[in-house]
This record gives C-alpha cells, sequence and structure tokens, in this order.
C-alpha cells in the first residue's frame, strides 16, 4: 500500500527533546479508519520484529504501539502538532526567549543567555532571579512549570520580573523560534581542542566541520569530542562527521526484519593525524554510540567515560496522507566490526565517573598537564570549559569537602571504594592512601565520598585550592 507524502527519515534519537506536555493517546482516540490502517501497514511492512499485518489486524492504533512498545520503546505515533515538535525537537529548535535555566535554593534564575536570542535583546542577564512570570509569582514552582510559563507562541511577548543585585527589574520580551547551538568547540590549551556534540540535526556536521577546521589553524594537536548526554538525532549527520576521520569504510551494519545487513558507507573521507578522545555517559544514545563505536573500530579514538545508553536501534518516519506520521523502528545496528550495542552499551576504554573527573581525565590523556576548577553558586569551570556537575563542594564547619573522583582525577590517580573499610583508596606511582569515614576527613552523601580538602592537600601537596566569597579554585601543578 502507498501512502501520500510518505518519507523516510533514518534518525536515531533516544527521544523527542519537547519542551511543553506531550499530547496524550486519547487526543488521538478518534483516529480516522483510513489513519489506522496506514499505520497497520507501516508497522506490518516495515517494524524490524517482523511484525504481519495480520497480527494487528481489528488493533486501533493505541492498542498497535502497545503490542510493539513492550518491546520497542521508540515506535510511536504523532498527530500532526506532534510531528512539528518532534521536528523541531530533531533540529534543536523551540519557542520562547533563548535562555538557559537554572534552579538552586533561592529559586529560578537564568543560568544562560544565547547570542542574539530575545532574552539578550531584552536586557535578561545570566544569573537574575525570575521572580514573576507575565504577572504570576514563581514562588513554590519548580524549574520545568516556570519554564512551561515563558515559552509560547513565535511572536508574542512575555513580561517577566527578575532580581539583579538586589533590585527588581520589569523585562518585556518578544517570543521567537530558537534553534539551539548543538556544537561547540575551543582550545583548552594551545594545542588541545574540545568538541562538545549536544546532537545530530541536520546542520551538525556541518557546524562540526567548521569547528575542526579553525582549530587546526588555531594549532590543534590533539581533540577531546564530548558526546555526554547526546541521545542521539540524524544518522547522516553523525557518519558525516566521522567521514572526518574515515576514509572509506563501513560506518555501521545494520540488521532489518530479514536479518538482512545492508552497511551504512563511509566514501570519499579524510583521516587525521592527531589523537582522538571521546567522552560519553550513561545518556549518551543512539547516534552517539554509533559515531564513538566506529571512531573506535577503526582505531582513531579511545573512549573515556561511563557505559553508553545503549540504544542500538533506527527508526524512520513516515508520513501519513491526514500530515500524521509514524516513526517505527526498522533496523538495528551493529559498530564495524560487528558489535551489538541494543541493550549493551558502548563500554569505555578507560572508566571514569563524574562530569568533571571525565573531563579532567580525557584533557590529561589529550596531553594537558595542568588543571583549573572554579566553582561558583551556580556554574563549574575546568580550564575555563563550563561542565554540568551535580556533586557540588560540602561545606561544614569550616571544612571544604570535594567529590574524591575530581581530587583523584586533578591528580591523575586511580580512586576505589573499600566497602569493607568504609574508605576511599587513592593510587598513584607513589602508593596507595586510604581516607576512612569520619566527619573530619571522609563524607559520604547520596552514594558520593566526598574528602576534606586540608587532608587531601596534606597527602597530595601538588593540588592548591582556595575558598572564598562562594568561589572555589584547585589547581594542580605542571607535572
Amino acid at each position: 500500500m502507498g501512502f501520500p507524502g510518505i518519507r523516510k527519515l533514518k534518525t536515531a534519537a533516544a527521544a523527542a527533546v519537547v519542551f511543553g506536555a506531550v499530547i496524550p493517546a486519547s487526543a488521538w482516540a478518534q483516529e480516522s479508519a483510513q489513519t489506522t490502517d496506514e499505520v497497520r501497514q507501516v508497522l506490518g511492512q516495515y517494524h524490524v520484529s517482523g511484525i504481519t499485518v495480520g497480527e494487528l489486524k481489528g488493533l486501533s492504533i493505541a492498542d498497535m504501539l502497545k503490542k510493539i512498545n513492550a518491546k520497542d520503546p521508540y515506535t510511536t505515533y504523532f498527530t500532526k502538532e506532534q510531528l512539528e515538535k518532534f521536528t523541531d525537537s530533531l533540529e534543536n529548535n523551540y519557542y520562547g526567549i533563548g535562555a538557559q535555566m537554572g534552579y538552586d535554593d533561592i529559586g529560578v534564575y537564568a543560568d544562560k543567555i544565547f547570542d542574539g536570542s530575545p532574552a539578550e535583546k531584552g536586557g535578561l542577564k545570566k544569573g537574575d532571579y525570575i521572580l514573576k512570570v507575565a504577572g504570576v509569582s514563581t514562588q513554590g514552582k519548580n524549574l520545568s512549570e516556570v519554564v512551561s510559563g515563558v515559552l509560547g507562541p513565535e511572536g508574542t511577548k512575555i513580561e517577566l520580573t527578575v532580581k539583579r543585585d538586589g533590585k527588581e527589574l520589569n523585562l518585556t520580551l518578544t517570543r521567537a523560534k530558537i534553534h539551539l547551538p548543538n556544537v561547540e568547540g575551543y582550545l583548552i590549551t594551545p594545542s588541545t581542542g574540545y568538541i562538545k556534540i549536544d546532537s545530530f540535526s541536520s546542520d551538525a556536521d556541518e557546524i562540526f566541520d567548521a569547528t575542526f577546521s579553525a582549530l587546526q589553524k588555531m594549532g590543534m594537536k590533539s581533540l577531546v569530542i564530548d558526546l555526554r548526554d547526546n541521545p542521539g538525532g540524524l544518522v547522516e549527520s553523525a557518519q558525516n562527521i566521522a567521514s572526518k576521520f574515515i576514509k572509506e569504510g563501513v560506518f555501521a551494519h545494520t540488521k532489518n526484519r530479514n536479518n538482512e545487513d545492508t552497511p551504512l558507507q563511509i566514501k570519499g573521507g579524510t583521516t587525521q593525524n592527531l589523537p582522538v578522545f571521546m567522552l560519553l555517559n550513561e545518556n549518551s544514545a543512539s547516534a552517539s554510540e554509533m559515531l564513538a563505536g566506529a571512531l573506535r573500530d577503526y582505531g582513531v579514538a579511545e573512549v573515556i567515560g561511563m557505559k553508553s545508553y545503549g540504544k542500538g536501534s533506527m527508526q524512520s518516519l513516515h508520513s501519513l496522507s491526514d500530515e500524521s506520521a509514524v516513526k517505527v523502528t526498522f533496523e538495528e545496528y551493529l559498530t564495524p566490526k560487528m558489535k551489538p550495542v541494543n541493550g549493551v552499551g558502548i563500554a569505555p576504554d578507560i572508566e571514569a565517573d563524574g562530569y568533571t573527573a571525565q573531563l579532567i581525565t580525557a584533557l590529561r590523556k589529550a596531553g594537558t598537564n595542568s588543571f583549573q576548577v572554579r566553582v561558583t553558586k551556580h556554574d563549574v569551570t575546568v580550564n575555563q570549559v563550563e561542565v554540568t556537575e551535580p556533586y557540588r563542594p560540602i561545606r561544614e564547619g569550616g571544612r571544604v569537602f570535594v567529590a574524591s573522583r575530581t581530587l583523584a582525577a586533578l591528580i591523575g590517580a586511580d580512586i576505589k571504594w573499600n566497602q569493607t573499610a568504609q574508605a576511599v583508596n587513592i593510587s598513584t606511582g607513589k602508593g596507595i592512601h586510604t581516607f576512612a569515614m569520619s566527619p573530619d576527613t571522609l563524607l559520604l552523601k547520596n552514594g558520593t565520598s566526598y574528602i576534606n580538602l586540608d587532608k587531601f592537600d596534606d597527602i597530595y601537596p601538588q593540588l592548591h585550592w582556595e575558598d572564598a566569597d562562594n568561589l572555589l579554585q584547585l589547581e594542580t601543578e605542571k607535572e
């Protein structure tokens, strides 16, 4: 059966990142018989499980998805409105003011202002606390509730009352379509490059290429590619990035419902004469895993961090006659060396836990031998690169405790938790030192250990630190 306007879009998105509530199944419970049959035909022809049209006969869209989602949560149906949101999410687009919000003990604040955004043009500043949205107090509301109030149709106005330096200000901003930057890069040292890819939108490969070339011209001799928390996106973008490092060969093997392998090929690529290190964590999924798996299989890159999510499937997007669509898992993929990913993930070559520790570990492998970590009320930076770090320092009784894994990474040591002794073992080439649990030495909070900085620098004097006016600075000497 053919479908008007049918199109196939290979994606490996772990989920649609959509601001606002997802439309519930009840919203399309009254689907037409034609739409129901079109969904049935698509699933029966393409779904990787091999399910047939006959097995889906007589079922509603919701029931068909329920049957399939028991083993495959990524196949879904989109109404026209949901499809628009999903497409925007793939391209990192949303409608709002262009500010990233954060939440602390005081309330919701502006954590990042995007260049050229309505927020910047309207005078919103990083660190401003949001007191009111459209005249409604934000007190007692969580972050998502405040963000939902700020989002809205393009061209509409929103009034914010903010607190800055103890003063209240009223700002009027005009919402717009915001394209979130999904690739950014820097030279962290004169020779160490860093490129972070937040998602694989249609332009991610082009931005990566331009960023890579710019860093090369600036003298880059080694590169860290950060794929942490990257849920995936368009396979083609990840494939094109891989072609920057792989001249010819298989990017990934695929397996359809008939167990047929149609490899995704790289042709006309290039190679690079520089070491590459890739950062992954538990939230790195699909296209992120494809890229990491390919670069590692070809010996281009080492993987640092934690085992990735394990989404080794691909989806195609089929448009239906009423402008709705169904996203279908039609293939599973394996790395170039036929290693499975689905339900398994990509295991790191070097395991490192914690955002700050992971970045320091990767930079050290890339040739960086001195580090500066700065921790303020809202921000953590490593050598001026901003890090999302949930394990913030603990200040108790005039003492400062920092996550053990961060301290170990700063001095290039291995770390191991000794469950029997309830202690942390820090291992360097000079031996092992044990920090035992006590209120003055080692704290355990929510499964994470923290070491008193005074105790730590007694043993490891290469670490220097200063804590004043809510600014903690940690530095290591060049080795």
